[in-house]
């Protein structure tokens, strides 16, 4: 007597994986927009207002990494 296996193969929500990815793909770009005004707003400003609010102008990058990813 044989016996049948069967094959279960789980649906693939495409639709689903497609909205995500584009969804990603919004936040990616509001948060690369934000980092890039951050980091110009922290560059127009001089090293004295720089000192007044504890940034170093070599730690702009990292600042604006840490704004937009704390966001």
């Amino acid at each position: 007597m044989q016996h049948a296996h069967s094959l279960y193969i789980e649906p693939i929500d495409v639709v689903g994986r497609i909205q995500r990815a584009i969804e990603d793909f919004r936040t990616s770009r509001v948060q690369a927009k934000a980092f890039k005004n951050t980091v110009r707003e922290l560059s127009n400003l001089t090293d004295h207002e720089l000192a007044d609010i504890g940034v170093d102008r070599a730690d702009i990058v990292a600042v604006a990494q840490q704004a937009v990813s704390a966001a």
